[in-house]
């Protein structure tokens, strides 16, 4: 089969969007024709074996993409075209099936967590793409229920293909050496995520602070937008000495630093799915996470459940988990291999003999 993935993501490191990406691509060319559209030329091992289409510098701000995509991508030769995009592109049907990816509806349910120019691009292409294409593939049951309510989408219209994690639990030698690239010398609770309004990080700290544990709370991932009331929290429950915000950190330092806290800390108010839950668990990090959303589809019985709003409620977690480690451990990682990119490719690929009737 021939197939055209809309890549950008990969090159933007769009957080769990593009480790989606990159992985269904890289399953993808073992047993397809690939054509990767995507921003610039690299010697990225995801690009090994696939035909590049690379998009021109002048047109990869976001509205000018979407744009480029609608001028010069609509008549390609392949059989099927995935967008896997938060927004989408196409304002109209290309001359081949399309298939879009639509993580959540985060834009939809909690408006006021995108920015301004994120919610403008949403609404010009978001809709017109969902419209044209011939199948929709999201990530989580939850997220499906939500499109269709939402969006007044025909159920079988939208498909589920669960995203898994690329992280395995590492050894004592991997975990040591990135305690002492960190300079980590204490027991630490930790959060992997845009540090951004939707993922509750405020609350957070307040339960680590409430909490009285002899503790530091490690904060991995990139600032994203309205990030000032966290810092803000951290300077004014006089947290700065043991909380530790950690950006641009490698791929592979992630997993050592899985292993070797307490636990994560996720207490997010909506995910579509919450890739670092289940990434912790294939690491051996015990699991905090929210009751809501794609959470407890994600997590099952293998994670300690808070109510996000209640602070009372996520500090007598960060104590109670430390009382249970080896257990929620176990638990952990019966869950995680449960997921593997591998089926999440086998999914994907269904969805694209179903639209083209094979």
């Amino acid at each position: 089969m021939k197939i055209a993935i809309i890549a950008d993501a990969v090159d933007r490191n769009n957080a769990g969007i593009s480790q989606y990406v990159r992985q269904l691509i890289m399953q993808l060319k073992q047993r397809h024709e690939l054509t990767v559209i995507h921003l610039r030329k690299s010697g990225d091992a995801v690009y090994s074996g696939v035909q590049e289409i690379i998009i021109p510098k002048f047109w990869h701000k976001p509205g000018l993409m979407r744009l480029y995509v609608n001028l010069f991508l609509r008549n390609l030769d392949v059989d099927v075209i995935h967008h896997p995009s938060t927004i989408g592109s196409y304002l109209f049907q290309p001359n081949r099936p399309l298939v879009q990816t639509v993580y959540d509806m985060i834009p939809m349910k909690l408006p006021s967590t995108r920015t301004f120019l994120n919610s403008l691009m949403y609404k010009i292409f978001f809709k017109p793409s969902v419209r044209v294409a011939k199948a929709i593939i999201t990530i989580s049951e939850h997220s499906k229920k939500d499109i269709c309510s939402l969006l007044q989408i025909n159920a079988d219209k939208v498909h589920v293909t669960h995203l898994a994690s690329q992280h395995q639990k590492p050894s004592t030698n991997d975990v040591e050496r990135v305690r002492k690239q960190y300079k980590i010398s204490y027991p630490y609770f930790l959060f992997v995520g845009t540090l951004e309004p939707r993922k509750n990080l405020v609350r957070s700290l307040e339960a680590f602070a409430k909490s009285g544990l002899n503790h530091h709370f490690l904060l991995v991932g990139s600032r994203g937008w309205k990030d000032a009331d966290i810092f803000k929290t951290i300077s004014r429950l006089n947290l700065g000495q043991r909380v530790h915000v950690l950006t641009n950190v490698p791929n592979s330092d992630i997993a050592g630093l899985y292993a070797g806290a307490s636990a994560l800390v996720f207490a997010s108010l909506y995910e579509g799915f919450g890739l670092p839950v289940l990434e912790a668990m294939a690491c051996g990090c015990p699991v905090i996470t929210s009751n809501n959303s794609s959470l407890p589809e994600v997590a099952g019985d293998a994670a300690l459940y808070v109510d996000p709003f209640n602070v009372e409620d996520i500090a007598k977690a960060m104590k109670a988990i430390l009382k249970r480690r080896s257990y929620f451990m176990r638990r952990g990682f019966i869950q995680a291999r449960k997921f593997s990119w591998k089926k999440t490719a086998e999914q994907t690929t269904r969805v694209y003999e179903a639209i083209l009737g094979r």
